[in-house]
């Protein structure tokens, strides 16, 4: 069953080494998120340049909710992550269903990718708060009510989710009363 961890920290230098972090980006490759920025200051433009090429190389339009896996590179042997993972967010899908889809295509392509721990920031509590769901309290409850979906429909899958919650003890506790 999938195991869910609550984290305070940040997720490129997480404590434990993860085999991917998760990251949400806009359909435009704007990379003006902090996350996305604390991966540029760790390891570069290799996962963002990558990114920029394949979704370049798309011949229909970028969906809500698509994922792109890119792999790391073996420069970046002190990072405690090996690839990201890239949701476009168009703020359209519930964080409910971005959750929920997110997790299904890890788990259904585990035999691709072969992730067993996966770092995940909690989702839409900073710029784009109140911009799907009204709140970071409502946020918190959509994120944990896709996991929930995830672990009914997934029950077997041996994945480690740890959630990051970023230099910020309110929001991690209402995550930790959540989760």
């Amino acid at each position: 069953m999938l195991k869910v961890n609550v984290i305070s920290g940040d997720i490129v230098h997480t404590e434990t080494p993860v085999d991917a972090i998760v990251a949400l980006i806009n359909p435009r490759g704007d990379w003006f998120g902090n996350i996305n920025n604390a991966i540029l200051v760790k390891c570069g433009w290799h996962y963002h340049s990558n990114l920029d090429s394949v979704i370049k190389s798309q011949e229909k339009e970028i969906l809500d909710g698509q994922i792109f896996f890119i792999k790391g590179d073996k420069r970046f042997k002190d990072a405690t992550f090996k690839d990201v993972i890239f949701i476009i967010d168009k703020l359209t899908l519930t964080t409910e269903t971005l959750t929920f889809f997110l997790l299904k295509t890890i788990e259904d392509q585990k035999d691709h990718h072969s992730y067993q721990r996966i770092a995940i920031p909690v989702m839409r509590t900073g710029a784009t708060v109140g911009k799907v769901e009204r709140n970071v309290e409502d946020s918190i409850v959509a994120m944990k009510k896709g996991i929930d979906s995830f672990k009914k429909h997934y029950f077997d899958s041996n994945l480690t989710l740890d959630i990051i919650v970023y230099k910020d003890p309110y929001l991690k506790k209402l995550v930790e009363l959540n989760f």
